[in-house]
């Protein structure tokens, strides 16, 4: 099975992003990730999103409810925000599912979303800054005592003398995944970040990201990239039937991209983008006839050869040449976007990814 190309396998690890829908649906989703060998399993943090028919739970309470019904996998956000919860209350939310999992968390965290922020009056400005100081804030925190509370003073969030009556678990704390796009993100994310947690990339531009701006930040910070652990979020369209999921991820692969001018810009330049009413941080994610002829107008300028190199798809020997291609532009932790309606079977074609990769460990 597969090719006979060997890659260093020592250290990766494999997540999946499970769909969202009722708690049962999430829940089966987890369980089978955790007995098929995946590392790890993440959840979004949406108010509405896709077909309006779609539940969308709360997400702390979702990843506890993940958590209760695992016992090895990580479960973790992908991605928060600190705009509509302050990083405070982040910090001590995910402190408590932490100590109920077992130190098993992660943080995925973002700058935000307009469809989850601007129908709920929740104000969409100093995205880098906010971010920024949330990070800084979340991990005191997480360290803080009542000994030795944090003080903070930035332009958006401050602690005085502030200190959480709950600790994480884990040690020094759960790992914090930037979401970053942009240079001034990518950079803060080498500064700050326990990981980096970008979608939509090529293994080139991912590669340039990497050795780049987080490179950069990290330095900066007096850091290396061994204190980063690079990941990597794939929309994966796994099939028997090469064409059917080729079918399956074509179009979502190149509306992803313009909802991401900044990779865009990196892995098709030829292509003008309209601006930020269409990038994701400002996108109202209506599904109005006008936008999506906007959005798809520019898509269908998108070379497919192109926009199916950001992506995961085919049967397993395709979704391992392309894991692969990945982990050489230097990702550790890869996670599949579960995409599909049979989550279920999906996870048992990628499970096979997974244990080809977890056997050349042997």
């Amino acid at each position: 099975m597969f090719g006979d190309e060997m890659l260093e396998s020592e250290g990766i690890r494999f997540g999946a992003q499970v769909q969202a829908g009722p708690f049962s649906k999430i829940v089966e989703q987890c369980v089978l990730c955790e007995k098929l060998g995946f590392d790890s399993v993440w959840y979004p943090d949406h108010m509405v999103g896709g077909n309006p028919s779609i539940q969308w739970p709360e997400l702390f309470t979702t990843l506890t409810t993940m958590g209760i019904n695992t016992s090895k996998v990580t479960v973790a956000s992908l991605a928060t925000d600190p705009l509509k919860r302050h990083p405070s209350v982040i910090a001590q939310s995910l402190a408590t599912i932490d100590g109920i999992v077992g130190g098993r968390t992660a943080l995925g965290i973002g700058a935000g979303e307009a469809m989850n922020l601007a129908p709920y009056g929740i104000p969409i400005s100093n995205l880098y800054g906010k971010l920024r100081e949330a990070i800084q804030v979340i991990k005191l925190l997480w360290t803080a005592s009542h000994e030795n509370p944090a003080k903070f003073e930035g332009s958006f969030f401050s602690l005085s003398d502030a200190f959480l009556q709950i600790k994480p678990i884990r040690k020094p704390h759960p790992p914090i995944y930037v979401g970053a796009f942009g240079p001034r993100m990518l950079e803060m994310t080498g500064e700050l970040g326990d990981g980096w947690i970008p979608f939509s990339h090529t293994p080139e531009t991912y590669r340039k990201c990497l050795n780049g701006s987080i490179k950069k930040g990290a330095e900066k910070a007096g850091r290396t990239l061994s204190d980063i652990e690079p990941a990597f979020l794939a929309a994966t369209s796994i099939s028997n039937d090469r064409e059917q999921a080729r079918k399956g991820i074509e179009r979502a692969a190149k509306r992803f991209l313009v909802l991401l001018p900044r990779v865009l810009q990196m892995v098709a330049p030829q292509i003008k983008h309209p601006g930020d009413a269409y990038a994701l941080a400002y996108w109202m994610g209506r599904l109005k006839a006008e936008d999506m002829k906007v959005i798809s107008d520019i898509a269908e300028q998108i070379p497919t050869d192109i926009a199916l190199r950001t992506v995961f798809w085919g049967t397993p020997d395709d979704c391992v040449e392309q894991v692969e291609s990945f982990i050489k532009a230097g990702c550790r932790h890869i996670i599949f976007g579960l995409r599909g309606k049979d989550p279920g079977a999906a996870i048992r074609l990628l499970s096979e990814v997974v244990s080809y990769f977890g056997e050349r460990k042997l």
